[in-house]
């Protein structure tokens, strides 16, 4: 005859120790060494209707050595060759900015996002902002929460 497993109420032993467990935290503005953990193409509905669209690479980076450090996220803004031609090279040298710094060549032609996992930035500078969601029901502002962001002003391309 075969036990058959039944409900269970009482301790579960789950064998790790959760004292030391926290949140994960934003980290005040500095230079930090930072590891790309994942990038990932995100895709958008067209305004027409018609289908949908490559729109930004979602980067996901991590604080390298900051013990409880939140993700920090990063967008590389796409670009295309039908847009208004400013605000596609404003784009573009955004993107090349991202690149030199996590010492990743640029490409001439679009982007791979496998070329970034795993790059790697010494002493990137990081600011600690507030950003503020809206509602998308009711139209009203949350309260601001902290995030961490590149900054790329100083990188020239």
């Amino acid at each position: 005859m075969t036990d058959e497993p039944k409900d269970y109420e009482g301790f579960i032993d789950t064998d790790v120790d959760t004292e030391d467990i926290h949140e994960p935290q934003c980290q005040p503005t500095g230079a930090y060494d930072l590891t790309v953990t994942s990038a990932k193409a995100i895709f958008a509905e067209k305004e027409d209707g018609t289908g949908r669209y490559l729109k930004k690479v979602m980067v996901m980076i991590d604080f390298d050595d900051v013990k409880n450090a939140a993700t920090l996220f990063h967008n590389i803004t796409l670009w295309n060759k039908d847009e208004d031609q400013k605000k596609r090279d404003f784009k573009i040298v955004l993107a090349k900015k991202f690149y030199k710094l996590f010492s990743v060549p640029f490409p001439v032609r679009g982007l791979n996002t496998t070329d970034l996992i795993g790059a790697k930035a010494t002493g990137a500078f990081v600011d600690l902002t507030e950003y503020t969601k809206v509602d998308v029901e009711t139209g009203v502002s949350k309260p601001p929460k902290p995030s961490n962001q590149l900054n790329l002003t100083g990188i020239k391309v």
